[in-house]
Formats: structure tokens, C-alpha cells, sequence
């Protein structure tokens, strides 16, 4: 399989990477006046006793990231593309570790101002304090 991903050109890559980015599933909303996410209810509600659905897609991506360098560049670009800690309903979950993630999400961006550029959205939701 990872053969045939390969041989898939990168702007099919990017479409299908993309499907795990709130930024290019157009959750994005580009005025200033009104929360930088909409929310859009997902099959079920997140439950306090599952993995955050953010955090799965996110987990997507950062493992694409691991299969070659090539899949790497490209995971990479979608995974910064925004960070959104608690988006919608996915602060309920009591399993993904919340602390420490914007830190970390900015060291990273310190380190690789390539990455950096990829950023669009940035959101930290309130219900997590």
C-alpha cells in the first residue's frame, strides 16, 4: 500500500492528508469578527471515556509523517496547518493529555519556520480551563 501512495502525485496527497485538517475541510472561518472555527457536529458526540476526535486525526497525520520523507513534507505542511486544542466537542475526551501541547506546538514552530508558514488557525478552546 505504501508503494501505491508513493506513486500518487502530491495534490492528490494533499487532498486526501487534507481530509484530516479542520483548515482544509473549510471549518475556517476567514472573518474577524466571529470564531476562527465553525464547528460541525461530527457522527457522534465526543464522550469523556474515548480518544478526542481531534486528536485521531491529528495522530493521522503525524504518523503519515513517519512513512517517508516524501509523505513527510507533505503530512507535515496539512498537520500545522492549525491548531485547535478543544475544538467543538473534542475537550470532553479525558484521554488525550492537553497540557503542554500549545508549548510544544510552539517550540516546533521556533525550530522549523518552514513549518511555520504552514500555519493558518490557531485556537485554544476555553472549556479546557
Amino acid at each position: 500500500a505504501t508503494d501505491q501512495m508513493s506513486n500518487l502525485p502530491n495534490e492528490i496527497l494533499l487532498q486526501i492528508f487534507g481530509y484530516f485538517c479542520l483548515h482544509c475541510q473549510d471549518e475556517y472561518n476567514q472573518s474577524w469578527d466571529s470564531r476562527p472555527l465553525r464547528h460541525k457536529p461530527h457522527r457522534t458526540r465526543q464522550r469523556g471515556d474515548l480518544k478526542s476526535w481531534y486528536s485521531l486525526d491529528r495522530n493521522t497525520l503525524y504518523s503519515a509523517s513517519l512513512v517517508s520523507r516524501r509523505l513527510r513534507d507533505i503530512a507535515q505542511s496539512v498537520l500545522y496547518h492549525e491548531f485547535a486544542l478543544g475544538h467543538g466537542d473534542s475537550w470532553v475526551s479525558r484521554l488525550y493529555t492537553w497540557q503542554g501541547r500549545l508549548a510544544s506546538f510552539m517550540r516546533c514552530l521556533t525550530q522549523r519556520p518552514d513549518l511555520a508558514h504552514s500555519v493558518r488557525v490557531c485556537y485554544v478552546s476555553t472549556s479546557l480551563f
